[in-house]
């Protein structure tokens, strides 16, 4: 997204005194945007507009709500939600972070658990994007009115003039919400509500033969159960499971646990090597290859996406061209090409024997892209982003038109772009027809697209629940989804 040159917290009809912010992106000397408020506004009610106007994340990397505060940056207690700006009697230039509060900062099962070789271990908190591991980049507010130094410049820096025009100018497709009718609610219909886990569901996996589902939790255990809900393995993990992938063939099912990879006998789930370390901060996805000897690719919030061998289990190559956390993998089917999606809207394709890139990153927006996933046939690319947009490019390996910017090659081929949710897309999933796509989002909502290529997708139906929809699975044999929601994973049945 493109930010606002100039914002503000005020209500128009108060006509009181003001203050001039500035808000500058942490580690950028001289990228700057003012902010006027009024003082007698509510610091927490400007926070709460500063968020969502300045694309901050409302929930993290797994989907948890976040929720944040002002701390002088000189030190000090964070300013209350409810004081107003007045009230707080900032001196001109009183410099404020914006950050997570550390009450709702986003931790892992707290609770010891052992390492590798038996020893008592605490799970670390989850680590983010910068060197210091705090949970978000922090944002620097600065009140006065004399800011030397600083280039109003809406916080985009290095991407070539063509590409803000070409946002401007691009439609998105408004998609009304569905009306309601008789037909729809018949449309999905559930088969089974899993309720096996304690904590929050973070990741859905569909075993290739479509008899077993994988399920993996933030209380640090992966489950594998049947179609009728029965748990065939239940399988420890010593933090959250963030992410599960089977092997093509069925054989092998990975998880990714903290920064850990592990590799299961797709059977008999057992462990077939000790956990692999080779990350440095959190496993946010897998995506196994059908690429020759089927290697899985591992994507991490330490921006690297590591290829590793399924014979040894050892990492073979790592892609470290993203600036930002990995948020999101997939695998062209039959071929050996790899889109990884970042939290700066950056999707590159690239080649798992050679980590060569396809061709230039597409960008389409400066915002996190949660989810990425090639089409059965293996040509549409579909990309969901905190905006709830999905965006569609029809031949996602070949790019027809590219600019060079100071972060390199820049495909700018548009994509087709609708409007899937009213917040966050956290998964999207195709048919094995490639007629449908599944789409789940922070807004609790699980919707079903009719697609054709070359056209915007049509809705068919949703269902909303009362908790984020952070993963969708299609049934790779039959018009079954698995989507998760709070604790539960529910089975429904697609009657087209």
């Amino acid at each position: 997204m493109s930010h606002p040159e100039h914002f503000t917290c005020e209500n128009e009809e108060r006509a009181m005194s003001k203050l001039r912010l500035l808000i500058k992106r942490s580690g950028s000397a001289n990228t700057c945007i003012p902010v006027t408020v009024n003082g007698t506004d509510s610091i927490g009610n400007c926070i709460s507009s500063l968020v969502d106007s300045l694309g901050f994340p409302r929930r993290d990397g797994l989907g948890r709500r976040l929720t944040y505060s002002l701390r002088p940056l000189s030190g000090g207690q964070p300013l209350s939600n409810t004081m107003r700006f007045a009230d707080a009697q900032l001196l001109p230039e009183t410099r404020l972070v914006l950050e997570v509060d550390e009450a709702h900062a986003m931790t892992w099962p707290v609770r010891t658990s052992l390492s590798e070789s038996g020893s008592a271990r605490v799970p670390a908190a989850e680590p983010s994007l910068n060197p210091s591991h705090q949970i978000v980049d922090r944002r620097i507010f600065v009140v006065g009115s004399v800011l030397a130094g600083c280039a109003v410049s809406g916080l985009l820096t290095g991407i070539a003039t063509a590409f803000a025009t070409r946002q401007r100018a691009l439609p998105v497709a408004m998609t009304p919400p569905a009306t309601p009718s008789s037909h729809m609610p018949e449309m999905l219909q559930q088969a089974l509500l899993f309720s096996g886990h304690q904590q929050a569901v973070r990741a859905v996996a569909w075993s290739p033969d479509g008899t077993r589902v994988a399920s993996g939790s933030d209380d640090g255990v992966l489950l594998l159960w049947t179609l009728d809900g029965q748990v065939r393995q239940q399988i420890p993990h010593p933090a959250g499971v963030a992410a599960l992938a089977w092997e093509p063939t069925g054989a092998l099912l990975a998880s990714g646990s903290g920064n850990s990879v592990r590799f299961f006998d797709g059977q008999t789930a057992a462990l077939l090597a000790p956990a692999r370390s080779a990350h440095t901060a959190q496993v946010t996805s897998l995506a196994w290859s059908e690429a020759s000897g089927y290697p899985l690719i591992s994507g991490s919030e330490d921006r690297q996406a590591i290829v590793w061998g399924t014979h040894d289990y050892q990492p073979q190559a790592v892609f470290t061209h993203h600036t930002t956390a990995i948020d999101a993998l997939s695998c062209q089917p039959g071929r050996a090409t790899v889109a990884s999606a970042s939290q700066g809207g950056v999707v590159r394709l690239w080649r798992v024997d050679t980590l060569a890139e396809v061709h230039g990153f597409y960008q389409d927006a400066q915002l996190p892209m949660r989810a990425v996933a090639f089409a059965p046939r293996g040509n549409q690319l579909a990309v969901g982003g905190n905006d709830g947009l999905v965006r569609l490019w029809g031949n996602g390996v070949v790019c027809q038109h590219s600019a060079v910017t100071a972060q390199g090659i820049l495909c700018i081929d548009m994509p087709l772009r609708f409007r899937a949710h009213t917040a966050p897309v956290r998964s999207v999933s195709w048919s094995p027809d490639e007629h449908s796509l599944a789409t789940g989002g922070d807004d609790g909502t699980l919707a079903i697209w009719a697609s054709t290529s070359g056209t915007i997708p049509t809705l068919v139906t949703k269902i909303t629940s009362s908790d984020p929809i952070v993963a969708v699975a299609w049934s790779p044999v039959r018009g079954q989804i698995a989507a998760a929601s709070g604790k539960t994973v529910t089975i429904w049945n697609l009657r087209m």
